[in-house]
């Protein structure tokens, strides 16, 4: 199974997704071996104005997802070392750790694929570039990709109008210009539409959901 590392930031961006009935975290635990650093749980509570009622949700999912490993203080020393040795090391830590506990599954040998799940297009720019520039072990989804790929997974689980609604309700969320939100939007119905009519002619298979 692959292994999701998802950032506080997508989780916000998410928090009210539904999938058919599923809410999006059990969708998530159904189609990944979900894992986050020590990190997560602390800004999960940070930011639990931006999770409505579901922060008691969320932070429960990112506790059972939470992954503890030997040396990690190595780990992010390391990354904090040859990727900003100047660099405060209070900022980012969310993404360091997240890279670190990819990093560590990559030396464990892991089956799967690592993807590391973050809307925060100023850390893909930054520390998440440099990683995958130097590693070249993990890939980097937005939560867009997320549902997109959730729409392929559990169709025809998932209506297509809700997945549309669930698009246009995330990728604002993700941040940008009008004009970039804008052809966000068109470009994943597009995208999306493109889906539908590939997928309505395969022959169908067993549901992933129950």
């Amino acid at each position: 199974m692959n292994i999701l590392i998802p950032d506080t930031s997508s989780l916000i961006n998410i928090h009210d997704i539904y999938v058919g009935q599923n809410h999006i975290i059990d969708v998530l635990s159904e189609l990944f071996d979900v894992q986050v650093s020590k990190e997560i749980p602390h800004e999960v509570r940070r930011h639990k104005n931006k999770l409505g009622h579901y922060d008691k949700q969320m932070l429960q999912f990112v506790r059972q997802a939470r992954r503890s490993f030997h040396r990690q203080k190595d780990y992010e020393n390391l990354l904090l070392k040859h990727f900003s040795p100047g660099g405060n090391p209070d900022r980012n830590r969310g993404e360091r750790y997240n890279c670190s506990l990819a990093l560590y599954q990559v030396r464990k040998r892991v089956t799967g694929q690592i993807i590391m799940l973050i809307d925060d297009m100023r850390a893909c720019r930054g520390l998440l570039e440099w990683y995958n520039e130097h590693f070249k072990t993990t890939a980097t989804w937005t939560s867009l990709d997320l549902l997109l790929h959730v729409y392929l997974v559990t169709y025809p689980k998932w209506p297509q109008v809700q997945a549309r609604v669930a698009l246009r309700t995330v990728i604002p969320r993700m941040g940008g210009t009008q004009a970039e939100i804008t052809k966000r939007i068109q470009n994943s119905y597009s995208y999306l539409q493109e889906l539908y009519t590939m997928l309505r002619a395969l022959p169908r298979v067993k549901k992933v959901l129950r």
